[in-house]
């Protein structure tokens, strides 16, 4: 099983935009050969802050997922509601215990 934690700030003003871009988008990715689980959380303090928290069964599923018609299709509207000077953060987990 592959965890990832990917953190991106959002610009205010696209906030809405940005919700309703990941709607279908997050229903698409859950019906993935291979996904486990896929999340989208909004920062508590800082409503800009999403974190999507994925749980995939293979590293393999997991790459699919980034090469997919359906994730490939968001990228260029999610960087241009992506906050300047900062960058897209992804961490790769696997369980341990």
């Amino acid at each position: 099983m592959i965890k990832v934690v990917a953190n991106l700030m959002i610009k205010p003003e696209c906030i809405d935009d940005a919700i309703a871009l990941y709607d279908p988008f997050i229903d698409l990715t859950r019906a993935e050969d291979g996904c486990r689980s896929y999340e989208l959380f909004q920062g508590m303090e800082d409503p800009c802050a999403f974190t999507f928290i994925e749980e995939w069964e293979t590293q393999e599923d997991c790459d699919k997922h980034l090469q997919s018609p359906n994730f490939l299709a968001i990228l260029p509207q999610e960087m241009a509601m992506q906050q300047e000077g900062t960058a897209l953060v992804v961490n790769l987990l696997h369980k341990i215990k």
